[in-house]
């Protein structure tokens, strides 16, 4: 786990070094229309960034979905399906060619079949663990770099978050303006056995969810303070909770989910530590994981 964290910056920078971008780049400027974005695990985290980035930069309509909830979709209203996976190979990515829809498919994979293949490359050794980082920040970083070049080596440093609590149930207060972190947080904390999550919607929050308890860490992320979490982080501090913020100090709102999800990754690695365990050496459940990861079949 420290040496996948201390190869992050580094791990990052060589893909943006080595990756065609320019090719990478036109490739995804093409993307117009109304677009489903998706992804599982870690991917999902990127395909979320994505979503956001396309959005803003291509002026298009996107949603972000699992790889399950598309083949319940009412596919007409869209023109283009966007697939993360880091491999390429997982039966979501082979379920979905049969879908009647523009495929994309971002990957560290050269080509895939029944898809206009979205790749990236990396020279030094990959990383391997179980929880993804440099998996995760790579095609993110890139994504990045096309919404706005030449910003990223300022924003790849180490957080110091620190985690002083013993708690192993966690609330995440978010929104679709820190969903990025949100999902990277609930994702990794539930994979790694770091603890329970439950997301709220801040505003959501409002309606009685502040019955589920006292005994919780609340993960409040914040992009752009508004009265709902001035009133918000006032009614959990008067009330004695134990809150670790976590705030991007950019007002576009592409940069800070970047920011948050850095944030969030470095708080991660304190609540591991806290609890001794490690990310990358995850002891999962070797019966249930298996055979549902190389599950193959109708979804």
């Amino acid at each position: 786990m420290e040496e996948n964290f201390l190869l992050l910056r580094d791990r990052v920078l060589d893909a943006l070094e080595v990756t065609e971008k320019e090719a990478l780049f036109h490739q995804l400027k093409k993307i117009s229309g109304p677009t489903i974005f998706a992804g599982a695990g870690g991917s999902r985290v990127v395909a979320e960034f994505a979503k956001l980035v396309l959005e803003k930069k291509n002026s298009l309509l996107g949603i972000s979905l699992s790889l399950r909830d598309i083949h319940y979709l009412e596919l007409k209203n869209y023109q283009n399906l966007f697939i993360v996976s880091y491999k390429g190979e997982n039966q979501g990515v082979k379920e979905a060619r049969k879908l009647s829809l523009t495929r994309y498919l971002f990957t560290s994979k050269r080509e895939e079949e029944g898809y206009e293949t979205l790749s990236y490359q990396r020279k030094i050794k990959e990383e391997k663990s179980f929880i993804s980082l440099a998996t995760t920040l790579i095609p993110i970083s890139l994504l990045l770099d096309y919404y706005q070049s030449n910003i990223l080596p300022s924003f790849l440093k180490e957080e110091d978050i620190s985690y002083p609590y013993s708690i192993t149930s966690f609330e995440i207060f978010t929104g679709i303006d820190t969903m990025v972190a949100a999902t990277f947080l609930e994702s990794t904390i539930v994979e790694a056995g770091l603890g329970t999550v439950i997301l709220h919607d801040k505003y959501d929050y409002c309606h009685g969810r502040s019955t589920y308890g006292k005994k919780s860490c609340c993960i409040y992320l914040l992009q752009e303070r508004k009265d709902l979490d001035n009133t918000l982080l006032q009614v959990l501090e008067q009330n004695k909770r134990k809150i670790i913020l976590l705030s991007s100090s950019s007002k576009d709102s592409v940069i800070g989910q970047y920011q948050l999800l850095l944030k969030s990754m470095f708080l991660t690695r304190e609540i591991a530590r806290r609890e001794g365990k490690d990310l990358s050496d995850v002891k999962y459940d070797f019966k249930i994981v298996p055979t549902v990861y190389h599950f193959e079949g109708e979804m």
